[in-house]
């Protein structure tokens, strides 16, 4: 795997250039600054596997670096593995947003970098042994099988939310609220439209979603059979009865764009109870995964409440 390392730190470069060999990754480049690294990176032939970021860097930090490089169509979906010593959840909401995949504090142990690099190369082994399809009738909640969606303004792909909400956990922060939006009656859905319509109507409701989030108060992914987890960060309202109504509006307009509506109603959307976050200590499932289960529940208790009061 072939890495850039991005710090203005010499004694920090220099430990990354004894660590990583010994961590089995020997093929490295290392820039002294944002401004040496876009020098290597201008070089049409120049090729990276993963990139590590500082974020305080003087004139370009290192959240604006990765921006710049995700806007690069070459590395758009190349991992970007931040690692800093900043450990506030504005700035990690700030490097998620621009295109980071995961996120490292220091100080930090040898074990810890060896395992989340460890985790990218894995991801890149899976996306070299996948053949690019289009998105099956029936997405999968597992994570490898999902539609590969376009680049969408806070959406996270599942393993990128995973990591998100892991790099939360370690630092002890907690967001705000969760959220489970899911499309009733899907697999019969999916059944009934080609791949390809399948797939445009996932996509076209992530852009209707992310128009519902205003100011970047919150990230979400979609997780497959048709249902979206939402985080909300520490910035946010509380979940409440006018969002839930954008997001129905912004499901029914993608459903309007992509949904032949002589065809009978277009599918609803359900929403679940709003889920504090108390999820990072789950040893028995990945943290989505522990999410998910606990966002399932929410769904089910609002349907009880709906059915109760009807």
């Amino acid at each position: 795997m072939k890495i850039l390392a991005v710090d203005d730190d010499p004694l920090l470069i220099e430990m990354l250039q004894l660590m990583l060999p010994t961590a089995g990754y020997s093929d490295v480049t290392c820039a002294l600054g944002s401004h040496q690294a876009l020098d290597i990176l201008q070089k049409p032939d120049t090729d990276f596997d993963c990139f590590l970021l500082d974020i305080q860097m003087p004139d370009i930090d290192g959240v604006e670096l990765c921006r710049r490089i995700h806007k690069m169509q070459r590395f758009q979906k190349t991992p970007k593995v931040m690692l800093t010593a900043m450990s506030e959840i504005e700035y990690i909401n700030r490097a998620f947003a621009a295109g980071a995949t995961d996120y490292i504090t220091k100080p930090f142990e040898f074990q810890d970098i060896k395992t989340r690099l460890g985790l990218v190369e894995q991801s890149l082994i899976r996306a070299k042994n996948t053949a690019p399809e289009p998105a099956p009738k029936q997405p999968r909640n597992t994570f490898g099988e999902l539609p590969n969606l376009p680049e969408i303004r806070y959406h996270l792909q599942p393993g990128v939310m995973a990591n998100y909400l892991a790099s939360l956990g370690r630092l002890n922060l907690l967001l705000r609220d969760f959220y489970l939006v899911s499309i009733e009656d899907f697999e019969p859905l999916a059944n009934s439209l080609s791949e390809l319509s399948t797939y445009d109507l996932i996509e076209e409701i992530c852009h209707e979603f992310s128009d519902c989030i205003q100011g970047g108060d919150a990230f979400f992914s979609y997780v497959g059979g048709g249902e979206f987890v939402f985080a909300f960060n520490g910035r946010s309202a509380s979940v409440d009865d006018e969002f839930a109504y954008r997001l129905k509006i912004a499901h029914e307009t993608a459903c309007e764009a992509v949904l032949d509506p002589d065809n009978g109603s277009f599918p609803a959307i359900t929403l679940s109870n709003v889920v504090k976050p108390s999820i990072f200590n789950d040893p028995r499932r990945g943290v989505l995964d522990a999410l998910l289960v606990r966002l399932r529940k929410g769904k089910k208790q609002r349907l009880e409440q709906s059915h109760h009061h009807a």
